[in-house]
């Protein structure tokens, strides 16, 4: 667009001179417009490009964390809480059932 920007001012001077003076203060007045608008589109358009970049180092940051939680649950799930043990006495079970909480089912 900044092209684009530059050849209407480009085209403007030239128009302004040879251009009686009324209408080349209007032209100037217009492209003086033109350009101030440009000049607010473009700081807009810089403040959005920062907001959306912290945004999306937001975003990549709470993808990390996530991640890492994530890895953490996996080892507390598989590591620690998946274990199966076998028990072949009586004895043994009251043991296990008095030191841990236990979910058994009979087996057919």
């Amino acid at each position: 667009m900044q092209p684009t920007v530059d050849g209407i001012v480009s085209v403007s001077a030239v128009l302004r001179s040879h251009a009686n003076p009324l209408f080349a203060g209007h032209l100037q007045a217009d492209v003086e417009a033109m350009r101030t608008r440009w000049a607010a589109v473009m700081e807009t358009s810089r403040q959005h490009t920062a907001r959306l970049t912290a945004a999306v180092d937001d975003t990549r940051a709470t993808f990390d964390r996530v991640a890492a939680l994530e890895a953490w649950l996996d080892d507390v799930t598989h590591v620690h809480l998946t274990r199966e043990y076998t028990v072949h006495s009586d004895a043994e079970l009251q043991q296990c059932t008095s030191n841990f909480q236990v979910y058994y089912s009979l087996a057919p």
